[in-house]
């Protein structure tokens, strides 16, 4: 090196990184002109000892981070160095995916199984428990946490139970508030990895479940003893036409609330049948939003729902996002509007009337004097408190 910054770098510039790792060993001169064109582009790092390297550096990164933390000063402990990670991330230009990221951060471990569809090398990829414990502890603003085609071997990399755990706060809390889970079905033989995780999701405000495995017992238990704020139930996708949620495990998730639902959304490709229905008919007292993606409710349950949930504040059962529905559930005008004309010949008023603030059903059975044959059509009225999609004809 000639210590010549133009030459230097034309020269850096054409070394591959093995080189520039050599050459930052000759001596210290050497050592403080190449280093930065090492740190210039990690994604490019391979190899066990590479990797292993890398995620020694974030580990020890954290490490210090978190002594520095806890000073009351926010000092630097004076017997702590400065960690590599600190020192030379300035220096960082090119960073890795981040599927590339995992592979940089987990263990190597042969257990693991992936989905090819996620990673080409399903055998040795995957996002295991390790991966969870660095990114809960370094990333102190994570709002969102997504599982997709997640599988962990729990034989190897599961937590030991500690007879103690229950009487001192567990070691990791994840800072997310939205849970998505999503091709549950490839993990049913995570139960201890899934026990494990529940008890860190003592925050999570909102469940998104696209599909389940026999696992579902297991996030039933979870959110009844481990999410007290998990109010909010997200169940199917809308972006695919086959069923993924069996009536039986929409049922079981339903009922696991312990202070009971407040937003419940069934898209079309959950299997809503009669299990689900009474374990949602449970729900109306503490139900505030409703949405249903499918056709299998009818007059009378609709019926039911106005008349039993005293805080319901949104019902829709005419999209399911994505996808419109020919023939969504409806409800007859007569039985909307509950004439009792045996009795007083008025209007009964519905419990959730004022607390109700959007209304989209198809109301059937509007007759038509001017109209001289059965006919179809939509009349959509609007205001700031009330939509409603309405579907007339005359008998």
């Amino acid at each position: 090196m000639l210590d010549i910054p133009e030459l230097d770098d034309m020269i850096c510039q054409r070394l591959e990184r093995r080189q520039l790792a050599q050459c930052s060993r000759v001596n210290k001169q050497w050592h403080r002109i190449v280093t930065p064109y090492l740190w210039r582009d990690v994604s490019s790092i391979y190899g066990y000892y590479q990797r292993a390297a890398f995620r020694s550096m974030v580990l020890e990164d954290y490490h210090i981070q978190n002594l520095q933390s806890q000073d009351p000063n926010g000092n630097m402990n004076p017997s702590c160095r400065l960690p590599l990670l600190s020192k030379y991330s300035p220096l960082i230009r090119k960073i890795p995916s981040l599927d590339g990221l995992m592979e940089y951060l987990q263990p190597p471990n042969k257990s693991i199984r992936q989905p090819s569809q996620e990673l080409e090398n399903a055998q040795d990829n995957g996002l295991t428990v390790h991966d969870l414990y660095i990114l809960s502890r370094c990333s102190s603003k994570l709002k969102k946490l997504t599982f997709r085609g997640v599988v962990t071997n729990v034989e190897d990399e599961g937590p030991e139970e500690d007879e103690e755990e229950e009487e001192r706060e567990p070691i990791i809390r994840l800072k997310h508030k939205e849970l998505i889970l999503s091709r549950y079905r490839e993990w049913d033989d995570s139960t201890e990895f899934w026990r494990w995780l529940w008890k860190r999701c003592g925050r999570v405000e909102i469940l998104r479940v696209y599909d389940t495995g026999e696992a579902v017992e297991s996030l039933a238990d979870g959110i009844l003893n481990n999410m007290p704020n998990l109010r909010e139930i997200h169940l199917g996708r809308s972006d695919q036409y086959h069923m993924d949620l069996t009536d039986g495990d929409i049922a079981t998730l339903l009922s696991s609330c312990l202070y009971g639902w407040r937003v419940v959304e069934i898209k079309h490709t959950a299997n809503f049948r009669e299990a689900s229905k009474a374990a949602l008919f449970k729900l109306f007292p503490t139900l505030e939003v409703l949405i249903l993606g499918n056709d299998d409710l009818k007059n009378e349950d609709l019926v039911l729902l106005l008349s039993s949930a005293p805080k319901l504040q949104e019902l829709v059962t005419l999209d399911d996002g994505y996808y419109r529905h020919r023939n969504p559930t409806s409800i007859r005008a007569d039985l909307l509007i509950d004439l009792d004309p045996d009795k007083t010949n008025t209007l009964r008023t519905w419990p959730c009337e004022e607390s109700l603030k959007v209304l989209k059903v198809v109301i059937s059975g509007i007759g038509r004097a001017d109209l001289e044959k059965q006919r179809r059509y939509e009349i959509t009225k609007e205001n700031s408190m009330i939509m409603l999609r309405i579907i007339n004809w005359t008998a």
